[in-house]
């Protein structure tokens, strides 16, 4: 039986004694974490205490000092490309560019992350989150939690 065909089964992210440096200072110190498949993570805390520079080492816009991240089993470092097309990053606010097409913001920024995507797949993935009849709004006209769908 494949380990993966129950999500919990296996960890989609594993973060191993991740640290961040900017120079002299140290701004994550050894973090390990594991999320399971179909698991709901929340990373919280007070200001400064390095959760954007956490993120940031994951999501691969920052190299870590030190440590390692296993994203569905594939090294970042490694294969960071093919890393970045499996992941999705729902921030607190969404800043896309408001007079741009939901289809533009997708063409733009899956080829940012080199993800080849047809417009029958963009209509498929619109159709799942319940975005279908939006492919041709500017994002300033999405509502506040279409435009959080669209952003994850």
């Amino acid at each position: 039986m494949d380990p993966r065909q129950h999500e919990a089964d296996w960890n989609i992210l594993e973060v191993s004694n991740i640290s961040v440096r900017y120079g002299n200072k140290l701004a994550v110190d050894s973090v390990t974490l594991e999320i399971s498949g179909g698991e709901i993570f929340g990373l919280l805390g007070p200001n400064g205490a390095g959760k954007t520079s956490l993120l940031s080492a994951i999501e691969g816009l920052v190299r870590p000092s030190s440590g390692k991240v296993m994203v569905d089993g594939l090294d970042a470092n490694e294969q960071p490309d093919l890393v970045k097309s499996k992941m999705g990053v729902q921030l607190q606010a969404t800043s896309f560019h408001s007079q741009l097409s939901i289809r533009h913001l997708i063409k733009l920024y899956s080829g940012l992350y080199g993800v080849k995507i047809s417009s029958h797949e963009i209509g498929v993935k619109l159709d799942e989150i319940g975005l279908s009849d939006a492919l041709a709004k500017p994002f300033k006209e999405l509502s506040g939690g279409q435009q959080q769908r669209l952003s994850y």
